[in-house]
């Protein structure tokens, strides 16, 4: 089982599907999303590594993720796990809604 914050994904090497279990957010949001995010691959699973040399820091743990999905070139409400974190009211996930600040 993989828990991202957001979703819990149980991974059976047996069968070809994603399972995501229910969400501990809906009972008490973290007071601080931390996403190591040095080198990150293109996919979830797996897939090329990419060095990013980031790291995200929020208080909205759907903003954390919103913000690295667009760093990775997807847009967070095509997601399906961030635009539905967002419709169950647990953060934002639409960028120009999310205020980003650099600190070096």
């Amino acid at each position: 089982m993989v828990e991202n914050g957001l979703n819990a994904l149980e991974i059976n090497p047996y069968k070809e599907k994603v399972v995501i279990k229910p969400n501990l957010n809906l009972y008490k949001k973290p007071d601080l999303a931390l996403i190591d995010g040095i080198e990150s691959s293109s996919r979830e699973l797996g897939g090329e590594v990419t060095r990013y040399d980031l790291m995200i820091l929020s208080e909205d743990p759907v903003a954390a993720d919103a913000v690295g999905a667009n760093i990775l070139g997807l847009n967070p409400l095509s997601v399906p796990h961030l635009k539905l974190a967002q419709e169950k009211g647990l953060g934002m996930a639409r960028l120009e809604e999310i205020d980003v600040e650099e600190i070096n």
